[in-house]
């Protein structure tokens, strides 16, 4: 799903990568529903990113404005879902967005570590 808005020269993005455990196993479907319902609120904040589920855990980056995002991160600290949050990363001042065009794109844990670790010299 493509972002609403373009964002502007001189623009400044803040990124939050977190892990966090779910409090039960989640399915096809309510994986599908999270994604839905992150894209169509995260076109209205300027919010872009990607989840991945696999094995009871949840990782997310996310990037948008700050106030955006931490707003989220406080929305998101309450949700029943899932438990112990993790930042892993957090990134200010940056120029653009890794993922400029997924309001929320979800991929599962096995396509995310293949991809990754297929594009670095591990595989080599």
């Amino acid at each position: 799903m493509n972002l609403a808005h373009k964002d502007l020269p001189g623009d400044v993005f803040y990124n939050v990568l977190y892990c966090s455990h779910a409090t039960d196993l989640m399915t096809e479907n309510e994986l599908a529903r999270i994604v839905s319902t992150s894209q169509r609120n995260n076109l209205g904040r300027g919010i872009t990113g990607l989840m991945v589920y696999g094995g009871g855990m949840f990782l997310q980056w996310l990037e948008g404005p700050r106030p955006a995002v931490e707003a989220l991160m406080t929305m998101l600290s309450t949700d029943p879902r899932h438990e112990t949050i993790v930042r892993l990363q957090v990134l200010e001042g940056l120029k653009e967005r890794l993922y400029p065009s997924w309001v929320m794109q979800n991929l599962t844990s096995e396509h995310y570590l293949f991809n990754t670790c297929s594009s670095t010299s591990l595989l080599s």
